[in-house]
């Protein structure tokens, strides 16, 4: 979550944990304290991948940032996404799109996931690549606006290089139903 999206998700305590967190910050930059100080990194992906269990039917389903529109598209097998989410719209080739989706469904629907999970997807195997950076090899990925660098001796790059798919899942929901479904953020 956006620091300036706590107040709206989370009210007046959302509100009092960012003032908190920007006036730790401050002082973190202030001195060198050896305070202990947490930061978190917020990953930059594209699309945004909601998967889980549809509280409705039971069934696992994989979809994008819509699945919470009236007529959601809820993504429940492979045939499913090819209907969809076809190959030309009028905005343009929506193949990249599909080709993702399905291959965070094939993936996904092996993790028994039972809740509803919100992410960014960062890469799928295929958008890797190997570059060179001040004569340092790294594997590099660019979801969206920005592009990460792994160094690819690391144990990082090594797990990024064995996966077929690689989300960040930021924020749980639980509910009823779709409808009725509150978030929260981890």
């Amino acid at each position: 979550t956006h620091l300036e999206d706590l107040a709206l998700f989370q009210g007046k305590e959302g509100a009092q944990k960012a003032i908190s967190f920007l006036k730790n910050l401050t002082q973190l930059a202030k001195t060198s304290s050896a305070e202990k100080f947490n930061v978190t990194i917020k990953w930059d992906g594209s699309p945004a991948i909601f998967c889980g269990t549809d509280p409705s039917d039971g069934k696992f389903f994989v979809g994008t940032k819509a699945v919470f529109n009236k007529g959601a598209k809820l993504n429940k097998s492979l045939d499913d996404i090819a209907v969809n989410h076809p190959d030309v719209k009028e905005e343009g080739d929506k193949a990249g799109l599909r080709d993702k989706l399905k291959k965070a469904f094939v993936g996904l629907s092996k993790l028994g996931i039972k809740n509803v999970l919100q992410g960014d997807l960062l890469f799928t195997k295929g958008s890797l690549k190997t570059i060179q950076y001040e004569g340092k090899s790294y594997i590099a990925f660019k979801p969206n606006t920005l592009t990460y660098a792994v160094p690819v001796n690391s144990e990082l790059a090594q797990k990024i290089q064995k996966a077929d798919i690689g989300i960040v899942f930021h924020t749980s929901y639980s509910g009823n139903s779709l409808e009725e479904m509150t978030a929260s953020f981890d």
